[in-house]
C-alpha cells in the first residue's frame, strides 16, 4: 500500500510540474533518423547530466544562442544518467524548459560513447554539431563557447 501511495504521489508531482511529455530514448542509431527530419538544419546534440554544472551552463548557452542566431538550429538534449537518476534529470529538464527536446540514453553501455565519437570516453559536457546536407560535423568534449557555435554556423553558410 505504501508503494502505491509513493508511485501515485510521484506521478501526481510530475504531472503537476507540467512533465507530461512522453519520454524519448536515444541511441547512436537515432542520429540518422533525427537528421533525416530536416536535412537543411544544424543539429546540436548536447550530452548532459543533472549533476554536471558545466552541462547546465552549456544548456543555457545553447538555448540563448538558438534564440539569437537567426539560423535553423535543432537542439536535442541527451541525458546520459542511469535510470535511478532520471527523476532528477526530469526536474532539471522541466526547470530548464527542455522537455520537448529531451532524450534519455536507451542503453548506456561501454560502446555508447565511442559510437557517438571515436575518442569520447564519456566526460561531460559533450556537444555534437552536425549539418546533414553538407555532412559537416564537429564534436566538443568540453564546454563550448558562443564563438565556436557561431563559427560552425558560419562555416555552413559560407563554405
Amino acid at each position: 500500500m505504501r508503494l502505491i501511495l509513493i508511485v501515485c504521489t510521484l506521478s501526481f508531482a510530475l504531472g503537476a510540474q507540467g512533465q507530461t511529455e512522453e519520454v524519448r530514448y536515444f541511441s547512436p542509431s537515432s542520429i540518422d533518423k533525427i537528421l533525416a527530419e530536416k536535412p537543411n538544419e544544424v543539429y546540436a546534440f548536447s550530452f548532459w547530466a543533472s549533476w554536471c554544472a558545466p552541462c547546465i551552463k552549456e544548456m543555457k548557452l545553447l538555448q540563448k544562442f538558438e534564440q539569437e542566431c537567426n539560423c535553423e538550429l535543432n537542439l536535442h538534449f541527451v541525458n546520459v544518467e542511469e535510470m535511478d537518476r532520471r527523476e532528477k534529470a526530469l526536474k532539471r529538464a522541466d526547470k530548464s524548459e527542455i522537455l520537448e527536446q529531451l532524450y534519455f540514453v536507451e542503453h548506456l553501455n561501454s560502446t555508447f560513447y565511442s559510437e557517438i565519437e571515436k575518442q569520447w570516453t564519456g566526460t561531460l559536457p559533450a556537444l555534437l554539431l552536425m549539418h546533414p546536407k553538407t555532412e559537416q560535423r564537429q564534436f566538443f568534449n568540453r564546454l563550448v563557447s558562443r564563438k565556436e557555435l557561431a563559427e560552425f554556423i558560419d562555416s555552413i553558410r559560407n563554405p
